[in-house]
């Protein structure tokens, strides 16, 4: 929460700032500074500009020093105007002067306050048309400064004319050209100028000037209208109509309502926010001062101080008899046009101008402007719920919403409409219509919660008494639940507003104290917090039940469905054997809808509950809701679980499976002929490709399986070696199975002493001991599957194997009886071998496959063939032919070893080939030619073997020539490289046939008999 506003009591930066501005103010505006002063004096204004934006929510904490802080400034100012006016040298520096223009600009901002005499006057004039700094780009702070200083001094009570020659109103015409040139720019200028000319037209002196400025102005809109010239003269009419002399008003009124209309029919104009605010703001004012003022009505709202006023009261008859002048009829009809506006800020001005002329208006009337106002909400309301409704009932809901909102802060909502306008609100505080990625809607529930704290403020406890419980529970429900952070903190100000006032809403302070500012602020917060905490309030719950069920979970937002999900267990586990069950039962219903969101919604819910529920046990009535839930499934149709693009389903579904079957479910319903649909849920998950709907579909097998079951998964997938076009895909599942493996490993060591033991219960009988849940055997087969990965041809495999694996040669024992069992065998050796003062990682092949050679069983590629060959002919031709009594294996038992694993995987090329390359390896180097020349026969069969390995299935071959071909001629390079190489007795004749016989186009194998001695 530290981005809060602070609640400051004082102006508590008051030295500083003083002495901040002695600094700065101390240096004189004619001489350039240099750089490093100018660093200082920039990194000055900004530590002053952050003072004074602490105070930007509190700025009345400075009134008590404003005159001790801006009068310095003002003088310092006006002493550089007067200097630079009257030297013709016009000696400045440009950057002090903007950087004394910011300086007041800020003071200006925050509190509005510029002291001003009436001889600032001409020295202001001869200083806004100077060639100084005034001309330049970056001026606008000093431009719109000058401008508001002219404004000001315009409303002084003196007659320009004095400061005439000839008395040819020459001061009064230099002003207004001084304004309507900055009239024309898109800054501050123009609103300075807007306002300047505004306050010379209101002067008795020069309202004449107004009917010129009329004049260009409708002359600008039927030429070519340019659009910041048009947004000022805008705002000067939109001034003038707000504090004109009613007599000057009245001379005007005609042209100045005829050119706001002319406006709109300008599509350029007419397509501006800022012109259709001002139109807005305009037409209002226009018809405000047209009106007389209802002191009846004043006096009823409290604006009024003296009642006793013989000339501006009016009996009750004579306020039923006003009539309302057409030209307010049609601004009427104006305004709530612009109430259905596209723009916000046009939407609001309007409701404010409707809301100030019904202050002038009987009541008869005023009723007919709240009809009208009513009657927005009935334009797309022919829908059944609100999420129905078109994305086009945003701006009129909200319009209407505002409209309602001015009208009751200003207590002109009669008592017997306040039933229709609350119905009404109740609506728009749950207005929330999706609209593509998005919802528009929260405009409206902030207007609505609006309303209903204005209505706190305006009416009597009496008049809001039937409707407080339900204002209350709505309210609630908003600020607990609403997706926006400002609607809720709305909601939240409107119930504070109605407890602090009227004191009728249910544990008003209880329930306050739940969903203060700060406790709703963190969406998570309010509904896993404060959420159930309200809902332990009778009054409260069901409408939080409610809600939940009929807008949270149905929510286009499914952050919010998983949210209001779990809220929905925190509050049922208040009273979990009355509300489980309940709860169970209504939100089944979602599971029939044919909208997404609602059965997603409705998945998440009666899982937490059937999580809920588990959690609970021990108890028949839970266990009967949990299979109640499981079969639910069922009414989902399967089209909309398995199909791809609705993962959300999919993955709610398998938690449901995982939360709610019982092993005795899924016993019966593994014995049925048939796949049951919810294993078809979990198998589609499994597969799927969302990461989200894997982990979701794991989660039901691990509710399902025992250990066993998930450690022959792990082994199974130790085994996929299967490729694509992408590549070894296959690695993805082993190093996932070598992760998994690693993590169940340390898991359930680790907590050997705190697994159940056996008993009767039917959730522990599946697990009666840690053997069960682990064995010996399960325990070293999960080791050797995952050294055999860390030698693996993929670098990225073997290096998360060594990650992971010294992990495992950690691990303490079981603190069970016997725990030795489940210690790494051979653990000395390998921590010897792997871990060396030069560990370079598992990826390392040099490194690593002279170490691994007595767990060495990969598929070799290049990158790793080099070292794996020569470490396994290292350890190859260091075994004896045959185990003896100090050898712990042999070459026989290597060569057996290999074969068995190309037997048991005859299909697998990628088992069969890399057997035959670690073969043909040990060949070329020799080592398998003690086994040709041994006496015992078991060596010899070793040898056929590997012949019929080798040969098997040669006959379906497709390309058997080429195969010949290829055959004889590696057959007479071996040779001959033989013949070469060792020291053999051979005939010439030999050696001449290899070299001279065209190998590859005889067609049938010559048979030779090499006579070798």
């Amino acid at each position: 929460m530290d981005d809060e506003p602070k609640i400051l009591t004082s102006f508590e930066r008051l030295d500083e700032t003083i002495s901040t501005l002695n600094s700065l103010l101390s240096v004189s505006v004619a001489v350039d500074p240099t750089p490093e002063e100018d660093k200082t004096e920039r990194a000055q204004l900004k530590s002053l500009s952050e003072t004074l934006s602490e105070y930007q929510e509190q700025p009345y904490l400075l009134d008590p020093h404003l005159e001790q802080l801006v009068i310095p400034i003002v003088d310092a100012f006006r002493f550089h105007a007067r200097a630079f006016t009257s030297d013709s040298a016009k000696i400045y520096s440009s950057a002090r002067v903007h950087r004394l223009a910011l300086i007041l600009y800020s003071f200006v901002k925050l509190r509005g306050y510029f002291p001003h005499e009436v001889s600032d006057l001409s020295v202001a004039m001869d200083y806004m048309i100077s060639d100084g700094p005034m001309k330049e780009v970056d001026g606008w702070a000093l431009r719109y400064l000058v401008l508001l200083w002219l404004s000001l001094v315009c409303t002084l009570p003196f007659d320009l004319a004095r400061f005439d020659s000839d008395g040819d109103c020459e001061t009064a015409t230099s002003l207004e050209d001084i304004a309507k040139i900055e009239l024309n720019k898109p800054g501050m200028e123009r609103d300075g100028a807007a306002l300047m000319l505004s306050k010379l037209y209101m002067r008795k002196d020069t309202c004449t000037l107004l009917a010129s400025f009329v004049d260009s102005f409708e002359s600008e809109i039927h030429g070519s209208p340019r659009l910041f010239t048009c947004i000022g003269a805008m705002a000067v009419l939109a001034e003038v109509s707000k504090s004109a002399p009613l007599e000057l008003l009245q001379v005007h009124l005609v042209r100045l309502q005829a050119i706001v209309n002319e406006v709109a029919q300008v599509n350029d104009l007419a397509e501006n926010p800022v012109i259709r605010k001002l139109r807005s703001k305009t037409l209002s004012r226009l018809a405000t001062r047209i009106l007389p003022l209802n002191i009846s009505r004043r006096r009823q709202t409290g604006k009024v101080i003296n009642r006793n006023s013989p000339d501006d009261c009016l009996d009750e008859a004579e306020e039923e008899q006003q009539d309302v002048p057409p030209e307010v009829e049609d601004i009427f009809e104006e305004l709530f046009g612009l109430l259905q506006d596209r723009d916000t800020s046009v939407r609001w001005s309007s409701a404010k101008g409707l809301s100030r002329i019904s202050e002038r208006l009987s009541t008869s009337f005023v009723n007919q402007v709240l009809d009208s106002i009513l009657s927005l909400f009935t334009i797309h309301s022919s829908v059944g719920t609100l999420s129905e409704l078109s994305a086009a009932a945003e701006h009129p809901w909200h319009g209407a919403s505002l409209a309602c909102a001015e009208l009751a802060r200003r207590n002109l909502i009669p008592e017997f409409r306040l039933p229709e306008v609350l119905e009404w609100m109740s609506k728009a505080l749950f207005l929330d219509i999706r609209k593509g990625t998005f919802s528009v809607g929260s405009n409206v529930r902030d207007a609505a919660a609006y309303v209903i704290w204005s209505l706190a403020r305006t009416r009597r406890k009496d008049v809001l008494k039937p409707h407080a419980t339900d204002l209350a529970q709505k309210l609630v429900t908003v600020a607990l639940f609403d997706r926006e952070i400002h609607i809720r903190r709305a909601a939240s100000a409107a119930f504070q507003e109605n407890v602090g006032r009227m004191g009728l809403f249910p544990h008003g302070i209880a329930i306050l104290a739940k969903t203060d500012f700060y406790s709703i602020s963190i969406r998570r917060n309010a509904f896993l917090v404060a959420a159930p905490k309200v809902a332990a309030y009778e009054e409260y719950l069901q409408p939080i039940l409610e809600h939940l069920l009929n807008v949270t979970l149905r929510h286009w937002d499914e952050s919010m469905r998983r949210l209001g999900a779990r809220s929905l267990r925190k509050i049922c586990e208040y009273d979990m054997q009355k509300l489980g069950p309940q709860m169970v039962e209504q939100y089944s219903v979602l599971l029939l809808s044919i909208d997404t969101a609602d059965v997603h919604g409705g998945l998440l819910a009666l899982s937490e509950l059937a999580s809920a529920f588990r959690e609970a046990g021990g108890n028949e009535k839970l266990e009967a809701c949990l299979h109640k839930i499981f079969n639910l499934l069922d009414s989902v149709p399967s089209t909309m679980i398995l199909s791809p693009r609705n993962h959300l389903i999919t993955a709610a579904a398998c938690y449901v499976v995982a939360n709610a079957i019982s092993p005795v479910d899924a016993k019966a319903l593994q014995a049925s002929a048939e796949d049951p649909f919810w294993r078809v849920i979990v198998a589609q998950g499994l597969r799927h490709r969302n990461g989200e709907v894997q982990e979701a579909a794991a989660a039901a097998m691990s509710s399902l399986n025992t250990m066993n079951t998930i450690f022959k998964s792990f082994f199974t997938g130790l085994d996929d070696y299967t490729v694509n076009e992408r590549g070894d895909v296959g690695s993805w599942a082993r190093l996932a199975c070598v992760k998994g493996l690693c993590l169940s490993l340390e898991s359930l060591i680790g907590e050997a002493r705190d697994l159940p033991s056996p008993s009767k219960s039917e959730w522990s009988t599946t697990f009666p001991s840690f053997s069960r849940y682990l064995c010996p055997d399960t325990y070293h087969t999960a080791i050797g599957g995952i050294l055999k990965q860390g030698v693996e041809r993929l670098d990225n495999v073997r290096q998360s194997v060594g990650e992971l694996f010294p992990l495992l040669l950690d691990l303490p024992q079981p603190a069970i009886e016997h725990g030795e069992e489940w210690t790494v065998q051979g653990k000395t050796l390998f921590v010897s071998l792997l871990r060396t003062a030069d560990t370079p990682g598992w990826n390392d092949g040099s490194w690593l496959y002279p170490r691994a050679v007595r767990f060495l069983d990969v598929e070799i590629t290049s990158s790793t063939q080099r070292p794996a060959s020569s470490a396994l002919l290292v350890y190859a031709r260091s075994l004896p032919l045959i185990r003896t009594q100090e050898s712990i294996y042999d070459l026989e038992s290597l060569a057996n070893n290999l074969l068995a694993i190309a037997e048991e995987n005859p299909t697998s090329n990628n088992v069969v080939i890399p057997v035959l390359q670690a073969f043909n390896i040990l060949l070329e180097g020799d080592v398998l030619l003690d086994l040709a020349t041994a006496e015992e026969e078991i060596c010899v069969v070793v040898l056929k073997k590997l012949l019929n390995l080798a040969t098997k299935n040669v006959e379906r071959l497709k390309s058997l020539q080429r195969v010949e071909e290829s055959m004889k001629i590696d057959t007479a390079e071996a040779v001959y490289i033989v013949l070469q190489t060792r020291d053999l007795e051979y005939d010439e004749e030999v050696e001449e046939n290899l070299l001279e016989t065209e190998w590859c186009v005889l067609k049938i194998i010559a048979m030779y008999s090499f006579k070798l001695v």
